[in-house]
């Protein structure tokens, strides 16, 4: 390799080169990756390390009695889908038949696909679902997994009486 060539390739971004390792890693061109890694990189390169992500904040507190999956358009920021995760024994979720992998299309008559993909801050997720009082209500147009066709329900915040009490004698 001329030395020109050397130095030009220096200037090339660190994170160019991890792409491109990405990129092959992820066509399942390993050998191809590993070969091109170690024929184009100058003696001395630095290592890249990534370190782990970890979220500190505890989670949002759902409401309704359902947890829910959210699917984000990454261009717009918008929701592209909702999904029910899991369903509160006990809730109004339940007792319409929502159950896991139940898809929401509507929510108080607003297509899902105009909403913020966010429940954080001022959005309208975040006002819908977080930390809502006993007896908030919110109607839901959802297709249940198996069903033919969505329904339209209204879910009703209830009590957590998930309460274990002990006994001391």
């Amino acid at each position: 390799m001329s030395k020109t060539a050397i130095n030009s390739f220096r200037q090339v971004p660190p994170l160019l080169i991890t792409s491109l390792m990405v990129g092959s890693l992820a066509l399942g061109n390993i050998d191809d990756a590993t070969q091109q890694t170690k024929s184009t990189l100058p003696v001395g390169s630095p290592v890249i390390k990534l370190d782990a992500f970890t979220v500190e904040d505890a989670p949002p507190k759902l409401c309704f009695g359902v947890s829910l999956s959210l699917w984000k358009n990454g261009h717009t920021g918008l929701v592209t889908a909702i999904y029910i995760n899991k369903v509160k024994h006990g809730s109004s979720a339940e007792e319409h038949g929502l159950g896991p992998r139940t898809r929401i299309y509507r929510i108080n008559d607003q297509p899902v696909e105009e909403m913020v993909a966010s429940f954080n801050g001022d959005t309208e997720l975040n006002k819908l679902f977080i930390n809502r009082k006993i007896g908030s209500k919110i109607t839901v147009e959802a297709q249940p997994e198996g069903a033919f066709e969505a329904k339209t329900v209204t879910l009703v915040e209830k009590m957590n009486l998930n309460v274990e009490i002990n006994i001391w004698d």
